[in-house]
């Protein structure tokens, strides 16, 4: 199951993700396998649960014992996942016009970033399932790790956090926020209070495209809809959200992506240096009728056209390698 799900996301163009596994550290290890063998970029956790109002019998019996477990996760994936030599997945086309870099990222979270002295694919992260799964015992313990272990630690975020007044980078999930009915993230009022690292998230619960195109869409529809005047203050209309722009939006699914990971470094865009994580979209006669036009006057006409009616199907993926 872990191949299908890391092959999926690979064949949509999410090159980096965000995993975590179950209670069980055999799983979580397997699943850190994969990500290293498959050739995606990951940050990978062991769940950590010990409390489970639902089912009483799913959860870690002690707070030691998943403490203990992290700490082996975090040692075998440094260990038995330390080579950054993984399978080519790259396409020369001489049809392929249109080159986005992307570090798209999945799920919806907030990534607090440590000082990182390596370049591996595949990275442990501290990482709990909710709030309410973990005891004030267990949630102490897990901040000491991240702490002691040097790694990265992932939560889910809403509005009402408090945790939210203290960081300052978000991924945004539309697709998810719109099946959730959670609310629409209003990303430049974001920016406004001083979010200085936002990127895309391509977390759909459950929902339609997973791909990062599909999120791009639903990123540009959601700051639409914030940006319609409200009918019962017509006067306030100059003050409703901006749209996000396609130069916004592509931002956010590529650097942005990048600098939440705080991966900008390596990858992101096309800086002296870094390594390509990206997709390679076909725009000219090779595409799909859908994309192809006579019209397509610019490059700034062919990545918009890609943006409205392109699938991951346009598009082939390559994760770490330099720019062909």
């Amino acid at each position: 199951m872990f191949e299908k799900v890391v092959s999926c996301l690979i064949q949509v163009g999410t090159t980096t993700s965000c995993y975590y596994s179950s209670i069980h550290l055999g799983a979580a290890k397997i699943l850190a396998k994969v990500c290293h063998q498959t050739g995606q970029r990951e940050f990978v956790g062991k769940c950590n649960m010990d409390r489970n109002d639902s089912f009483d019998q799913y959860n870690d019996i002690l707070v030691e014992h998943s403490v203990e477990d992290t700490i082996q996760f975090i040692n075998f994936v440094r260990k038995e996942c330390s080579s950054t030599c993984h399978q080519k997945m790259e396409s020369k086309s001489p049809h392929c016009t249109t080159a986005a870099s992307s570090s798209n990222v999945s799920p919806r979270v907030a990534l607090e970033q440590h000082e990182d002295s390596n370049s591996l694919l595949v990275q442990p992260i501290i990482t709990r399932r909710f709030a309410i799964s973990c005891t004030d015992e267990l949630l102490g313990r897990l901040g000491e790790l991240v702490k002691t272990q040097s790694v990265r630690r992932v939560w889910a975020l809403d509005q009402a956090s408090r945790a939210l007044h203290s960081i300052k980078l978000l991924v945004h999930c539309p697709t998810l926020n719109f099946n959730f009915r959670s609310g629409i993230c209003q990303i430049q009022k974001l920016k406004a209070a001083g979010f200085n690292k936002l990127s895309l998230g391509t977390d759909v619960s459950g929902g339609y495209g997973v791909g990062i195109l599909s999120t791009i869409r639903d990123a540009a529809l959601a700051a639409k809809v914030l940006s319609l005047p409200d009918s019962a203050a017509p006067d306030q209309a100059s003050n409703r959200p901006q749209q996000l722009s396609i130069k916004n939006l592509f931002y956010l699914a590529t650097l942005g992506g990048a600098c939440i990971c705080n991966l900008d470094d390596r990858v992101g865009n096309f800086g002296l240096g870094k390594r390509f994580d990206g997709l390679l979209i076909q725009t000219g006669a090779a595409a799909a009728t859908t994309l192809a036009h006579q019209n397509l006057n610019s490059t700034g006409d062919s990545v918009n056209r890609c943006r409205t009616p392109g699938t991951d199907r346009h598009g082939k993926v390559y994760v770490y390698q330099k720019i062909p």
